[in-house]
């Protein structure tokens, strides 16, 4: 086991979320001395602090996603690719987007998107834009994307049903099927 380390300031903490397909890049949280937690990228054995690549006065969110080959880093409404920070607004409506993965290139993230406390739906990003994807039938609107395959077109998670929660399977030809 390698320890990942952390950022300078604070207290010791930081909380890796996910590797590379390699496994020679982690991505995370580490706190800091300034305004608390700071996303951050491991690797070579050295901890960098994401957030130094925002524009100043952003919020620093978390980074939870990283692409397999360790080039794209996602996380909360933003995606980081080699030093460069886009971010990305929920859909319209939404309080939030929660990314919760995203394809080998990092090119398409999928996740939840929080409406109200009675509807989060999956959805799926791709080049600036949200594809919402609805639900299965019987349930009230509650569905999650949690794994996208490498190339980005097919998408799992679970959603909502009369009888509760359900895995499922989308893609763009048929849409969202219960598993």
């Amino acid at each position: 086991m390698t320890g990942l380390g952390d950022l300078p300031g604070d207290i010791f903490y930081s909380h890796g979320f996910e590797v590379s397909g390699d496994g020679s890049t982690v991505v995370g949280i580490s706190r800091t001395g300034d305004v608390g937690d700071h996303p951050f990228r491991w690797v070579g054995g050295v901890m960098h602090d994401v957030f130094d690549d925002f524009p100043k006065g952003a919020f620093p969110p978390f980074a939870n996603c990283i692409s397999d080959d360790g080039s794209t880093i996602v996380g909360f409404e933003f995606r980081w690719r080699m030093g460069e920070v886009e971010f990305i607004d929920p859909p319209d409506g939404a309080q939030f987007a929660m990314p919760l993965q995203i394809s080998d290139d990092g090119s398409v993230i999928v996740g939840h998107a929080r409406f109200d406390s009675s509807r989060t739906e999956a959805f799926r990003w791709e080049d600036g834009g949200y594809q919402l994807l609805s639900d299965l039938p019987g349930g009230a609107l509650d569905s999650r994307a949690t794994d996208v395959s490498g190339d980005g077109s097919i998408v799992v998670g679970v959603a909502g049903t009369a009888s509760g929660m359900r895995p499922f399977i989308w893609d763009d030809q048929h849409g969202m099927r219960n598993l």
